[in-house]
């Protein structure tokens, strides 16, 4: 996604990025046919309701995006009202940020507007792998517009499975050794587009430990989200490592008391006292700012 040459008014800068956009965006977010085929409602898997939950949030932003984009075209060929919201989204294409309209509709991001609808792609790529040939063995957990439902479907899966009452489970969480996994979990899901700031995962040891020099983010490996009785998670010194969906540690509160940009705690094995990471606010996140 380039702004344009270097002689090109800003107002042609814009519509050579919209018209990119609009080149490069899919008609439909699903297309093809279920893996599962015509199935009733009631049949319905708590994952399978995922992914149309995941596809009706994408196909809003997808509109708002299309539609702005159109409007930007229109407005520089002029055949139709350059309106305040219309301004802001080619302002903000020139300047390489997302558009206050995109954000509005878009799950977080503090990335540049070309990376941004990159990932954006990506994540539509995702899902339609997804809704075409089924779960995947290892899931994105950074393609989830709302990941949380996501984590809620892994553990009602579990739950109907042993009829085991939901509010019963939590995740214990196994870091994987290898980043390359061929099969599915015999219980759970494995996730994997982590990111750790602040600190990095031991591949030898197996445990948070010391980042290396000049590296801010360390990629981290596929986990293991098992679901268990509460009763039964391992009680061993763990570091509850917050994961969060971009570096912004802010956000509106949520009905859970917690910030919209927070997913969940996870306990992983350190060789420090839990207090010496939580000083140095290490976190995961499922995206970089780049």
């Amino acid at each position: 996604m380039a702004a344009g040459e270097g002689g090109s008014t800003p107002e042609q800068q814009a519509m050579a990025i919209a018209e990119d956009v609009l080149e490069r965006l899919p008609n439909k977010i699903l297309t093809g046919p279920s893996h599962e085929g015509d199935i009733k409602p009631s049949d319905m898997t708590p994952m399978s309701i995922v992914v149309l939950q995941e596809a009706a949030r994408y196909e809003r932003l997808v509109s708002v995006v299309r539609t702005s984009s159109r409007a930007v075209i229109g407005a520089v060929q002029g055949v139709s009202v350059l309106t305040d919201v219309t301004e802001e989204v080619l302002t903000s294409m020139v300047r390489g940020r997302i558009p206050a309209l995109w954000a509005g509709k878009s799950y977080p991001s503090l990335k540049p507007l070309a990376a941004y609808f990159d990932d954006l792609l990506e994540r539509l790529a995702f899902l339609q792998h997804w809704h075409q040939f089924g779960p995947p063995v290892v899931f994105w957990l950074s393609g989830f517009y709302f990941p949380q439902a996501f984590l809620t479907a892994a553990q009602q899966s579990y739950a109907r499975k042993y009829k085991i009452p939901i509010d019963q489970l939590a995740f214990h969480y196994e870091v994987q050794r290898t980043f390359h996994i061929e099969e599915p979990p015999s219980e759970g899901v494995y996730i994997r587009g982590l990111f750790m700031e602040g600190a990095r995962w031991n591949m030898e040891d197996y445990y948070v430990d010391e980042s290396h020099p000049k590296i801010l983010y360390d990629e981290f490996p596929p986990v293991w989200l098992i679901p268990l009785k509460r009763d039964d998670i391992p009680t061993d010194v763990f570091y509850n490592c917050p994961l969060y969906k971009t570096g912004d540690r802010r956000g509106v509160l949520s009905t859970t008391g917690h910030s919209t940009n927070y997913v969940l705690f996870m306990r992983l094995p350190t060789s420090q006292p839990p207090d010496h990471w939580i000083m140095r606010g290490v976190a995961l996140l499922t995206q970089l700012p780049f």
